[in-house]
């Protein structure tokens, strides 16, 4: 039943296009916020605002009803939008606020692309999921023993590299489930939509890291 199947995935589509827009609409009224804060109470806060919703929106679009899942999915992007709100304020001090919207641009283009690859060129990206978890778990060691030891330039660059070529691989995994999912309920686009929102933050953030150590490279 080609049709069926070319309908379920159009309707998901255009309802992971939707909730992403509201979730960066959403994202982006929290960053404004987040960039004038600061202070332990505040990181504190929104952390647990983050990963708390984060798990909330994880449920609720299995078990929840539509309102439900949406409605905690804006509230997710909102809070990852202040909790990465003094990192991007940090960062339009040390590059510009032109340099960190074309980054945000950047990130968009490479989403948009992984978007076009994964969608029409039948290869199973799938596949790419567990190696890709592995990389994730080595970048999460290697970032917590930077925290107590230090990186040098070298790794620091690296590491930067290493976290968008993780990410960008997850965008392709998530657009490839997008595609290929026979589940067009709104649960499934939530799902869907948080993943690659939360791909689509890591590559910005890992880029802007790598822009960063470059600048404060020219300033010495």
């Amino acid at each position: 039943m080609p049709n069926m199947e070319n309908t379920r995935t159009s309707t998901l589509f255009a309802k992971v296009s939707l909730l992403l827009t509201g979730s960066m609409l959403a994202s982006g009224a929290g960053t404004f916020i987040g960039m004038s804060m600061s202070g332990i109470g505040f990181f504190i806060f929104s952390l647990i605002a983050f990963f708390g919703l984060a798990i909330a929106v994880a449920v609720a679009a299995k078990t929840a009803p539509p309102t439900v899942a949406v409605g905690l999915l804006g509230a997710f992007s909102f809070a990852a939008g202040l909790f990465i709100g003094p990192a991007i304020s940090m960062y339009v001090a040390q590059l510009g606020a032109q340099t960190v919207g074309l980054a945000y641009l950047g990130t968009g283009g490479i989403m948009a692309v992984c978007g076009v690859i994964a969608t029409l060129s039948g290869i199973n990206f799938g596949k790419m999921e567990r190696y890709l978890m592995l990389g994730l778990f080595g970048l999460i060691i290697v970032g917590l023993i930077g925290l107590f030891t230090g990186m040098s330039f070298g790794v620091n660059v690296l590491y930067s590299l290493a976290g968008m070529a993780i990410f960008t691989g997850y965008f392709l995994v998530d657009f490839y489930r997008l595609a290929n999912s026979s589940d067009n309920s709104w649960g499934e686009a939530v799902s869907i939509t948080t993943q690659i929102f939360m791909d689509f933050l890591n590559v910005l953030l890992y880029l802007l890291r790598f822009l960063a150590l470059f600048a404060g490279k020219s300033d010495d």
